[in-house]
């Protein structure tokens, strides 16, 4: 046996980081597959609220490394900060996705909205091609046929 011991006190709570991590993760097909037992009435309300929570959790940690910068380089592992700051980086990029899906757009002179994933600051406006579309399927548009001299053999 060793002659240091852990602390029981430090023991403890390295136990309770390992279990908290362990119930984050177990979060992940919960929220996944909310869309199958959350009520349909709710879902669009339990995604907002799931998301409100995941933010401030990862505004809690912004906070906390920009109280202290050098905090990820601390311990005996230099791999540590950039595999903590690319996971952090993943958690931005996933909640800076949340806010370009599920925009509605509404395709002008149609008045119909359809739900699009939007590029942020996105000025591009596709309701001509949109529009187009619409009367090709309902075949108020036809079809261009090829020109008659053609080289191409005409069925």
């Amino acid at each position: 046996m060793s002659g240091e011991r852990v602390p029981q006190q430090r023991r403890t709570r390295l136990a309770a980081l390992e279990f908290l991590s362990r119930a984050i993760e177990a979060f992940s097909i919960p929220v996944r597959e909310a869309e199958r037992w959350v009520l349909p009435a709710d879902v669009l309300w339990f995604a907002e609220e799931a998301e409100k929570h995941i933010r401030a959790f990862s505004e809690f940690f912004d906070e906390y490394l920009a109280k202290h910068p050098s905090a990820l380089r601390r311990g005996d592992d230099p791999e540590n900060e950039n595999v903590v700051e690319q996971e952090l980086a993943y958690v931005r990029k996933s909640l800076g996705f949340i806010a370009r899906i599920g925009k509605t757009v509404t395709e002008a002179g149609t008045g119909k909205s359809t739900t699009a994933v939007v590029a942020p600051e996105s000025t591009a406006n596709f309701s001509a091609e949109a529009e187009e579309l619409r009367k090709l399927r309902s075949g108020e548009l036809k079809k261009p046929t090829p020109p008659s001299d053609s080289k191409r053999p005409q069925p």
